[in-house]
């Protein structure tokens, strides 16, 4: 019966994500150290990508 139980829990939580949200919440970081690594990391990606489009508006057609 709990095999059953655990089973229905994980398929359920597997099968579609967002239940997995609802259910547990989404967790910025979990320590201040990785949420600000995540924040940091996530910084130089905007930057990168910024100066990309930059790069590509710059160029002759």
């Amino acid at each position: 019966m709990v095999r059953a139980l655990v089973g229905a829990l994980a398929h359920a939580l597997i099968d579609d994500p967002r239940v997995s949200i609802v259910t547990f919440g989404v967790a910025g970081g979990l320590t201040v150290q990785v949420d600000k690594q995540r924040r940091e990391n996530q910084a130089r990606g905007v930057q990168a990508g910024h100066q990309r489009l930059g790069d590509v508006q710059r160029r002759p057609p």
